[in-house]
This record gives structure tokens, sequence and C-alpha cells, in this order.
């Protein structure tokens, strides 16, 4: 989810429904269908602070427990231009204007020294994809 807003960032984009896929590992594929579903949120934004939360929330809404994940895709869907969505008098867009700061700071740091040089704890961890995915080229490797 991180990616995604980090690449709406990069592109001034925006949007307010994200779709979530959830494939299942092969040894249930014939007894168990896959889960999807979508999100729409309650104004358009980029902002990782809104989008992460509210993707999660739809995780935990359709995963089926104790089954074992193979694939998450997740899509934003509707998506516009920043200059041409519509703002909301409910939102305090301070808060999201930080939050765009602090994403095009990060863009600017991984455009200059690599998308490996701004990395969150979790991408540390053992089985850890974002390193290796950020090697690829389509999903191979470079």
């Amino acid at each position: 989810t991180e990616l995604l807003c980090l690449d709406l960032v990069d592109k001034d984009l925006v949007c307010k429904s994200f779709s979530l896929y959830i494939g299942y590992s092969h040894n249930y594929a014939q007894t168990i269908q896959s889960s999807n579903s979508t999100v729409q949120l309650d104004f358009d934004t980029s902002s990782n602070r809104v989008i992460t939360p509210a993707i999660a929330r739809l995780y935990d809404s359709i995963v089926k427990p104790g089954i074992p994940v193979r694939r998450i895709n997740i899509s934003a869907n509707n998506v516009t231009t920043e200059e041409c969505h519509q703002f909301n008098f409910f939102v305090d867009y301070s808060e999201l204007e930080k939050d765009t700061k602090i994403q095009k700071a990060v863009l600017e740091i991984q455009k200059k020294f690599g998308k490996n040089s701004v990395l969150k704890g979790m991408n540390l961890q053992e089985n850890a994809m974002t390193r290796i995915r950020n090697c690829q080229i389509g999903g191979h490797k470079a």
C-alpha cells in the first residue's frame, strides 16, 4: 500500500476507491475461492496515512483466517490528477499536505540513491520481499 501511495504522489494522482484481491494457497484453491472487495474513501487522496488503514480494515474484513495467502493485489480505482480533484470541507488538508511533503522527500531520496535507500524495519525481516522486488524489472531479475 505504501508503494502504491508513493506511486500516486510521484505522478501527482489521487483517488478515493481501492480494490483488494486475496488469492489463497494452491492447496486450498479447489475448495476456497479468492476474496476481493473495494473500499470507498470520503475524499480523493494519495496519503498513506488515510489509505493504509482503510485497506488494512478491508483486508481484515475479507480474508479467511487460518488459510495461507499466496497473492495480494491492490489497485487504485478512478484515478484523477491532483489538480482536478474536489475538496471536502470536513477534511484537514494541512495534515495531508505534511504527509505528501514527507512522501515527496522519500521519493527524492529514492531517485537519488536507489529504491532500497529508504526502507521500513519490516522490509529488513527474513522473508521480506520489498528489497528483492526493488531490484526486479517487471517481476523478473534485473
